[in-house]
């Protein structure tokens, strides 16, 4: 789970917290103090979707940039809260960065947190790394726990 995403739960769960302690004993008290809870909570619900939405699109960025051997533009969205185990089309976007022969976007994905189980096309992703000549990247994944 990203960053982002932890936050956005964080933040319903205290809006949830909050208009329970103001709706709550507010119910006998009258119709404005219940309005302004529910305005409390729908604030927070639109924050928490505007919040998915953008972490939503870090991921597909992410995935652009894997897919173009982008390394700086990956650093960024990973910064960003994208999830490095972001996929489009059965591709996982360190699939993307190997297949891009960019060493430097793939070792950015690993080092991010990327899963390393993920299969590529017919290999493991250590083995597609092997099959593109990215023995650095290699030699991160063997010390991150990947296995042939």
């Amino acid at each position: 789970m990203s960053a982002v995403n932890v936050a956005v739960v964080i933040i319903v769960a205290v809006g949830i917290g909050l208009i329970w302690r103001i709706v709550g004993p507010a119910a006998g008290k009258g119709p404005q103090t219940v309005k302004a809870g529910y305005a409390v909570l729908c604030l927070m619900a639109a924050v928490a979707i505007a919040a998915v939405g953008r972490s939503s699109q870090y991921d597909h960025d992410l995935f652009l940039a894997a897919a173009k051997g982008d390394a700086d533009a990956v650093a960024s969205y990973l910064k960003l809260g994208a999830s490095p185990n972001v996929a489009e089309g059965g591709r996982t976007a360190l699939c993307a960065a190997i297949e891009s022969g960019t060493e430097n976007a793939a070792t950015m994905l690993v080092r991010g947190g990327a899963n390393l189980t993920a299969g590529c096309e017919d290999k493991t992703a250590i083995r597609a790394a092997i099959a593109h000549g990215m023995y650095e990247v290699q030699n991160e994944m063997k010390e991150m726990g990947a296995h042939m």
